[in-house]
């Protein structure tokens, strides 16, 4: 049965809508998902498709992609979308195995180290290195670039599933490299969420950007006859 496979972060995931928002035994809250009401459930009905949501909140992009790549159950009839996330997550991997056998995120953020949120010190001091050090947002463009083309390839090569779809949440100026075959569409998650309300954490994108995130990225796929 073709389907609708999803990769993604908490924006794929549906990170604080109704459904998946969860206080836990100290009344914290937080996701178990994926969301009845994130995009790619949307989409998925509007194609008629069977959703698979592989969204999983705090993902970098390289742990997206590692993920595609560990994905086996594509068909040539399957539709795949990516939402790629935050360029300054960066995922070290020490345990190839343990990122899927872990409900933990293995993935370093630029915003927990500035709140400082990290309780670990080791790994706050590596992740503190990490963004004063290494970071270079031109050297992650690159690599993003490199993961898309690959993964791309990979699952049209490998699977002949051949309506695989970028997405990137905010635009930017994009590099202009002569190996680049992906063309992704001026469709931003970051965007909407300046116009609709939040979800329920007050900083993750409520149902009604879901929606009209959703129903842009339908558009965009009936007018390039990509079914």
């Amino acid at each position: 049965m073709s389907k609708l496979i999803t990769f993604g972060c908490s924006l794929t995931e549906g990170a604080a809508l109704p459904d998946i928002w969860v206080k836990d035994e100290h009344g914290e809250y937080y996701t178990s998902g994926p969301s009845k009401f994130a995009w790619p459930s949307v989409l998925g009905s509007k194609l008629n498709l069977q959703v698979d949501n592989k969204g999983r909140s705090g993902s970098s992009n390289k742990l997206i992609w590692l993920e595609a790549l560990a994905y086996k159950d594509y068909s040539p009839s399957d539709v795949v979308v990516f939402l790629w996330s935050h360029m300054p997550r960066y995922t070290i991997i020490t345990n190839y195995e343990r990122i899927y056998n872990s409900n933990k995120n293995p993935t370093l953020r630029a915003g927990d180290v500035r709140a400082k949120i990290i309780k670990n010190k080791d790994k706050r001091k590596q992740a503190t290195s990490y963004f004063k050090h290494i970071y270079n947002e031109f050297d992650m463009q690159l690599e993003l670039y490199g993961k898309m083309n690959h993964i791309d390839l990979h699952i049209k090569n490998n699977y002949n599933c051949k309506r695989v779809v970028h997405l990137l949440q905010w635009d930017f100026n994009k590099l202009s490299v002569d190996w680049n075959n992906i063309d992704v569409p001026s469709i931003h998650m970051g965007e909407y969420r300046e116009k609709f309300p939040l979800g329920l954490d007050n900083v993750h994108p409520g149902i009604e950007t879901h929606e009209q995130f959703a129903t842009d990225i339908y558009n965009w796929i009936k007018n390039e006859n990509i079914l």
